[in-house]
């Protein structure tokens, strides 16, 4: 299969090294999505509509009657349906939160979650997977839609032209997500979840829709121990909006305790709806992420 990054300059949001180890990976599919079109990709199918011929299993109620061996039948009196193996196209869509509390941190949040965006995306190229990137705020915003042959160079314009900026609104930015989507498929949510009242909405859109969700949590060492002293004013990078703070003997332990109910709410909403979650430090390096802890999950798997 042709490289398709092969004539396109070197990335910094994508480096040469790293695509060499992406393109030994597939994106992994928990199960089979209807009406993927013809690709690279094996699953199994009952029925003629496959392929390629597989194997046989013991007939079951409600099994297609039409997918019956006969022959084996007539000469084991054993009622058998025909698998058959066939090749379909994965359709990957990677949603970026590209809020203004994404901005926070060095590296900033955003700038890590636009390198997994990148790096997910070369993957489905390589595999020609359907790919499409998504960021959103309170609404869908700037999007790389593939027509015809994927461009990496292409998607890194599009991911560089990403401001980091305004609100979260899971609700909105996944129900508009769905309506204009509406082949299900894999979806790679994210984000920092710093606002997370509206997850759980935006997810049941996306379960409905028939989405399988993998959620890469995005955080900052600071978000865990922020350097927190004396009296300051602490601007809400979404809203704008100015916080006075006195940090009193117990304020820390006080904060640190709140971050961690959030974290656990934020992994419960996923747990929910069965879907891979993964906190993920921006000191790790997405090679890793990708490679190893994706992999973990096998959401990512060896070609």
């Amino acid at each position: 299969m042709n490289n398709p990054t092969s004539t396109e300059r070197p990335e910094e949001l994508l480096g040469p090294g790293l695509m060499a180890k992406l393109s030994q990976v597939s994106l992994a599919a928990p199960k089979t999505f209807p009406g993927s079109s013809t690709g690279k990709r094996f699953s199994r199918a009952r029925g003629s509509e496959g392929m390629e011929f597989a194997d046989h299993k013991q007939y079951s109620p409600g099994d297609d009657f039409r997918s019956i061996d006969w022959n084996v039948y007539a000469r084991l009196d054993e009622l058998v349906v025909k698998n058959f193996e066939t090749q379909e196209n994965l359709r990957i869509n990677v949603l970026l939160d590209a809020s203004g509390s994404m901005a926070f941190g060095k590296p900033a949040k955003g700038a890590v979650a636009k390198s997994l965006a990148a790096a997910l995306a070369y993957i489905g190229f390589i595999n020609e997977d359907w790919t499409g990137v998504f960021a959103f705020t309170d609404a869908l915003r700037e999007r790389y839609l593939p027509k015809g042959k994927p461009s990496t160079a292409a998607l890194l314009d599009v991911l560089d032209r990403t401001t980091l900026e305004g609100k979260t609104n899971f609700s909105a930015a996944l129900k508009a997500f769905s309506i204009q989507n509406t082949r299900p498929g894999l979806a790679f949510l994210i984000s920092d979840f710093c606002s997370a009242s509206t997850l759980d909405e935006g997810l049941r859109s996306l379960v409905y829709a028939n989405y399988s969700i993998v959620a890469l949590h995005i955080t900052d060492p600071a978000d865990e121990a922020p350097d927190l002293s004396g009296e300051m004013d602490l601007e809400d990078m979404e809203s704008g909006e100015t916080i006075p703070l006195t940090v009193r003997g117990n304020t820390l332990q006080e904060y640190k305790r709140m971050h961690q109910q959030h974290c656990t709410a934020v992994a419960k909403a996923f747990a929910l709806y069965d879907a891979v979650y993964l906190r993920i430090s921006t000191q790790e390096p997405v090679e890793h992420v990708i490679l190893g802890s994706l992999k973990q999950q096998r959401v990512v798997r060896q070609r």
